[in-house]
């Protein structure tokens, strides 16, 4: 099973595997609460795509900061 800490730096990323990695994840709990919603399965899994589709939205890509002498990569920090 994913780490959620692994799921969100890849959508930190910007990379096509935090999809896979987070419907692995949670795909079927989202479904299953879309389902006791919602009667057809194409707007469920309609629902569950536009879910992910909002999530990829909301968390913002990672940024390399700088502060004095530390650089900060996706909130890791290295020194120079």
């Amino acid at each position: 099973m994913e780490d959620d800490a692994r799921i969100i730096g890849l959508f930190e990323q910007r990379s096509e595997q935090a999809i896979a990695a987070v419907s692995g994840k949670y795909g079927g709990l989202c479904r299953s609460i879309a389902g006791r919603i919602l009667s057809d399965t194409q707007d469920v899994e309609e629902c569950v795509n536009d879910t992910w589709l909002r999530l990829w939205n909301a968390i913002p890509p990672c940024k390399t900061r700088f502060s004095g002498r530390v650089y900060y990569h996706c909130g890791t920090p290295s020194l120079l």
